[in-house]
């Protein structure tokens, strides 16, 4: 466990290529979202980052069902940034304990993982160069429901995510991570 929370970060490197001494390059994963969970499956893309000497990392955040329904429900809605938080814990914690180097880490997270990733940026308020991080970063399911006025989110979302036309609260707790209410505070 990473925190009392009970936090995971599954991860793993080639034997020969790693030093734990803070100088490995990485890739860490997030989604965190709709209850579901990320499964250690074959990818040869990963094979390939590993036999550069990466460590892959896939961080189990608050949103997910990794740890149970409560687990899930301390990740959506009002409760969202706690998935936020527990990937920027996960990073740091990496990088505390000598296992990837702060200036080579690469994040990455697809669909409603693209709003995990848009948001630590944002909250971490990083500088975007190559030398502070790379990123991998697909598109987000939910940026439409804060861009387009007219998208109505699917029963699905509105239950996960919250329906914008309604909840004001949530859209308040939303501006803190949203890429695009905060695009530019990062530069």
């Amino acid at each position: 466990d990473i925190n009392k929370d009970g936090l995971k970060i599954d991860i793993i490197y080639k034997k020969n290529l790693y030093k734990k001494d803070g100088t490995n390059p990485s890739l860490i994963y997030g989604y965190g979202s709709y209850g579901s969970n990320v499964s250690p499956e074959f990818d040869k893309y990963i094979i390939s980052l590993l036999d550069r000497g990466f460590v892959y990392g896939v961080v189990h955040v608050r949103g997910s069902s990794y740890m149970g329904i409560k687990w899930h429900d301390f990740g959506k809605l009002l409760k969202k940034k706690n998935t936020f938080k527990d990937f920027i814990i996960s990073v740091k914690y990496l990088i505390q304990h000598e296992y990837i180097h702060p200036n080579k880490v690469c994040i990455n997270g697809g669909s409603a993982g693209g709003l995990l990733i848009g948001a630590v940026i944002n909250t971490i308020n990083i500088r975007l160069d190559s030398k502070t991080i790379s990123l991998i970063l697909n598109h987000s399911d939910s940026k439409l429901i804060f861009v387009d006025s007219e998208f109505l989110p699917t029963v699905k979302e509105a239950f996960k995510i919250g329906n914008h036309k309604i909840p004001i609260i949530f859209i308040n707790d939303c501006k803190d991570f949203s890429k695009n209410i905060n695009i530019g505070k990062s530069y």
